[in-house]
């Protein structure tokens, strides 16, 4: 897998999650994971950071909705 496409399968990430969560959420997924904006989209590594943590903060509302409907 050449790096372009790996960009490309990240950034099309990124844009799904967007959509699905909204571009607040998003831009405080790349403020906890602590990256700039243009790297979140740019960079690999601070792609897979943003990513990595936009699953972490996932789990942890899903884990929070659950013990409030308890």
């Amino acid at each position: 897998m050449n790096t372009e496409t790996t960009v490309k399968s990240r950034t099309e990430w990124l844009a799904k999650f967007q959509r699905k969560y909204g571009t607040d959420y998003l831009l405080d997924v790349i403020r906890e994971a602590r990256v700039g904006v243009s790297n979140a989209f740019m960079d690999t590594s601070a792609m897979d950071t943003v990513i990595r943590t936009a699953k972490r903060m996932l789990a942890e509302k899903e884990e929070k909705d659950d013990t409030s409907r308890s």
